[in-house]
């Protein structure tokens, strides 16, 4: 029934301009909202095992010497023992905050675009059901029939831009949800880490 109901529906979409914008809009947004799912899914997870590994080090007790030499300079610890070394600040734990300023802005590229697509494809979709219901009731103004099998198929076929809508908006939510926290992770073992890091070279 649900094939029937695609088919029927794919099969007259095409033919409505109005249509065809709002399938193009949701495809272009879902496709938007998986690329860029996948493509932090794999950073943040890189960044993340490089960090750990990190991490492991300072819990040994490792010397300094050695968690420097280890520290990968694309994540947020890199970057921040790198200029631990190299730029003299009045506070060190500035640092911190500038590290974890600069990896969240670029950890952060293409949430807005998952936030979007999760807030606007459901409206995108119900315009194009209110577009199709008026076509149905125009068409039944033009039969002059009101009759089950005159109004259930443009109704139904009306209601699957909604249903598509909410596809595209339900896993974007979702991503969003998912690489916003997983961003949060990073940072939060960041910070502590770092100054963990600090009390160790206090202590030298």
């Amino acid at each position: 029934m649900g094939t029937n109901i695609l088919a029927i529906y794919f099969s007259t979409a095409f033919k409505d301009p109005v249509i065809i914008v709002v399938v193009l809009v949701l495809a272009v947004l879902s496709i938007l909202s998986w690329a860029i799912f996948f493509q932090k899914y794999f950073q943040l997870t890189t960044v993340k095992n490089k960090e750990e590994a990190i991490y492991r080090l300072i819990e040994k007790g490792s010397s300094k010497d050695r968690i420097i030499e280890e520290a990968d300079g694309d994540t947020p610890f890199g970057v921040f023992v790198r200029l631990l070394n190299t730029i003299k600040f009045k506070e060190p734990k500035d640092i911190i905050e500038s590290c974890e300023l600069v990896a969240r802005r670029n950890y952060s590229w293409g949430l807005s675009i998952l936030a979007s697509a999760g807030s606007v494809s459901p409206f995108v979709g119900l315009l194009g059901t209110v577009w199709g219901i008026v076509k149905a009731f125009h068409s039944i103004g033009l039969q002059g029939s009101a009759s089950l099998a005159v109004v259930a198929p443009g109704i139904s076929e009306a209601l699957v831009n909604t249903a598509l809508g909410l596809f595209v908006a339900i896993p974007a939510v979702f991503f969003y949800n998912y690489v916003n926290g997983r961003i949060e992770d990073i940072l939060e073992k960041f910070r502590a880490y770092s100054i963990i890091f600090l009390n160790m070279e206090d202590r030298k």
